[in-house]
């Protein structure tokens, strides 16, 4: 695979998951908030049996939510290390000139 494919499917991975963060931070924040008093922006606490959202229950979510958080992160670090090189010529070039 020619290293401009392989970029562009790393940068991709990270905004389907950047979004998929967003998604489902917001379903746990909105649509199943938690039973401790804190509403997230709902007017109403969840009524008891009504836990769920897209016929997923706040447990699964909160799963999803964390393991697109450790691929996102995983996804990053590959992008820094096949970037690295730019990165740190850009660096020198802004702090030392030239």
């Amino acid at each position: 695979m020619k290293r401009g494919t392989f970029l562009y499917l790393i940068a991709a991975s990270a905004l389907v998951l950047f979004l998929l963060q967003v998604f489902s931070g917001f379903v746990l924040w909105v649509a199943i908030p938690r039973g401790d008093g804190f509403q997230g922006g709902r007017g109403a606490a969840q009524p008891p049996g009504q836990e769920e959202f897209l016929a997923l229950t706040r447990g699964d979510w909160i799963d999803i939510h964390q393991w697109a958080a450790v691929a996102l992160l995983v996804v990053i670090g590959i992008h820094l290390i096949l970037q690295w090189r730019w990165i740190v010529s850009v660096t020198r070039r802004m702090f030392v000139g030239g």
